[in-house]
């Protein structure tokens, strides 16, 4: 077996649907219907996919590391791009979720509802892994100290932000400190980029004019002035346009959203192409071939039943946990005292290995789902709607003007 081969991680991903495929046992991971909003299925069914196609590149990344002792991209083209390919398409939902929700509310949006959610979704997590990767660490410096305390509490504190900030620092002496989480929480600080770039996409959501882009282009440079230097920020912020024009597309044209045959050959026809052609997706053909393909699927292409699969759907709900601490994970059992060891032996047996590390991120994910994100989600929704009784109160008391009234 070539330990390239792309059929390996056919398997793997095959059998972490078959894992969650038990309609009792699993049934926890399931939200019941709800009326509020539109649910896009499709989308939420990539969302798995997206994880373990981050996880398979991170594997393989992962054997070369301990090989060589580099963190780099594989020699494999597929396996690089994989990789790129899941990150590039969650930036693409991020978007589409988000500028939709202004498309669709506007001037009604609950802007404190907002952020309380998207950082209690975010956050908690985040800290769990954080938590587990300083444990990591102090195992692998034995428990000693190698740098000064106030340079030891100034490296955790920096950490310890929900990736809002770049760069973040070796702890401890450690140098690999970031191949603990796979170096997964980069994406993060562009999420929280396009979070905070909201109230200014706002303005253009409202007044549906190319001219009102303007105070969110100009924040984007303020925040990130590589954008006019650096392709590789220019073509993430391509991402996120892609995004929105998905949901642009699919409010103004209603006709479009739907399934077929046709529509989901042509996506996996639009999907196949960076991966066998493309040595990355950061670049302009890559990202148009991926935006065309998630404009399919967020319109509806169901990739001939498969994304709206009961499988698909519940590694959709755990896919953050999945991404998040797949580092964790990564580590723990590629470590020589459990499968490590028996990983180099030969691309059989890491390819046993990555099934292993698949199976187990699953169940590791779902536990996660259920007892720190689910209930933090909760939490958010909860505090998110106080501030909004509280107004209703006010205005059923005479406080407010019309149009607050009709915007509660």
């Amino acid at each position: 077996m070539d330990l390239y081969s792309i059929w390996p991680s056919a398997a793997v991903i095959a059998l972490c649907l078959a894992l969650v495929w038990p309609k009792r046992l699993w049934r926890f991971l399931d939200d019941p219907p709800s009326g509020q909003g539109q649910r896009y299925v499709t989308v939420d069914g990539l969302r798995g996919f997206l994880a373990l196609a981050v996880v398979l590149h991170h594997c393989v990344i992962s054997y070369g590391f301990h090989q060589t002792g580099e963190w780099k991209l594989p020699p494999s083209s597929f396996y690089s791009i994989i990789g790129q390919v899941g990150v590039s398409i969650f930036f693409m939902i991020t978007a589409f979720l988000f500028w939709g929700r202004l498309l669709d509310q506007g001037k009604r949006l609950d802007w404190f509802a907002l952020y309380v959610n998207r950082f209690l979704r975010i956050a908690p997590l985040y800290w769990v892994v954080v938590a587990l990767m300083l444990l990591v660490v102090a195992i692998k410096t034995g428990f000693t100290l190698a740098v000064p305390p106030s340079e030891l509490v100034k490296q955790v504190f920096q950490w310890a932000l929900p990736a809002i900030v770049r760069g973040m620092p070796p702890v401890n002496g450690y140098q690999q400190t970031s191949t603990i989480t796979a170096g997964v929480t980069w994406t993060l600080y562009y999420e929280w980029m396009f979070y905070f770039s909201l109230p200014f996409l706002a303005i253009a959501a409202i007044k549906r004019s190319p001219l009102a882009f303007v105070p969110a282009c100009i924040w984007i440079v303020f925040v990130m002035p590589e954008t006019l230097s650096s392709a590789f920020a220019r073509n993430l912020v391509a991402m996120f346009v892609m995004g929105m024009v998905a949901a642009s597309l699919v409010r103004r044209s209603p006709g479009f959203r739907g399934d077929s045959v046709l529509k989901s050959a042509i996506a996996v026809a639009l999907l196949a192409f960076p991966l066998l052609t493309r040595s990355t997706a950061y670049e302009s053909v890559s990202i148009l071939s991926l935006g065309a393909f998630f404009i399919l699927v967020s319109s509806g292409a169901s990739l001939f039943g498969l994304l709206a699969s009961r499988s698909a759907v519940r590694l959709g709900s755990v896919s953050y946990g999945i991404y998040l601490l797949q580092g964790i994970v990564i580590t723990v059992l590629h470590s020589p005292r459990v499968l490590g060891a028996f990983a180099c032996k030969g691309p059989e047996q890491f390819w046993l290995t990555t099934i292993a590390v698949g199976l187990v991120l699953v169940c590791v994910a779902a536990a996660s789902y259920h007892f720190v994100e689910r209930p933090c989600i909760r939490l958010g929704k909860k505090i998110g709607k106080a501030p909004e009784s509280a107004r209703q109160t006010h205005v059923e008391m005479g406080d407010g003007t019309p149009s607050d009234k009709a915007r509660c």
